[in-house]
Formats: C-alpha cells, structure tokens, sequence
C-alpha cells in the first residue's frame, strides 16, 4: 500500500492509485491508474475519493467505489469495494 500524510491526516491506498492534492482548495483527489502507454503516460479511471480537509473535521466524499476505514482520529485506509 501507499502512503502520504497531509496537514496531519495520514492516508493508506492502493499501489495502483495516486494522489493530487489541491493545496488552495485543500482537497486530495484519489484516483486509479487504468494504464500507461508506450511514452510513460498514465491513463486514469474516474475519481474515486475526494477529501476535503479545509474544515474543522476532515470530510470525505466518496464515490460508489470507495469504503474508508477508520485507523484513528488521523489515519485512515482508502479501499475499492470490488
């Protein structure tokens, strides 16, 4: 599994997901990674998670395919339902 921290918030997910986090908008949007073609470039599935932590209290807007799982207060586990 992969790991990042951000602002405190420690997040788990899958070798075949990848982060971009928006600094000004202080979300993080997780992503799968469908493919790579033959210069290297990846191709993307559709969002998977958006977690906004702008906010007193982190809140998380999950698609159908994602659950969350609650380690501690600041960590947790990304994970596709199928």
């Amino acid at each position: 599994m992969n790991k990042v921290t951000i602002s405190g918030y420690t997040f788990y997910y899958k070798d075949n997901m990848v982060h971009f986090y928006d600094e000004r908008k202080q979300q993080i949007l997780f992503v799968s990674i469908i493919g790579t073609d033959e210069n290297g470039i990846n191709a993307y599935d559709g969002a998977n998670i958006v977690v906004d932590i702008s906010k007193k209290n982190i809140e998380f807007q999950p698609l159908w395919n994602t659950n969350v799982e609650v380690k501690d207060a600041n960590t947790y586990i990304l994970k596709h339902k199928f």
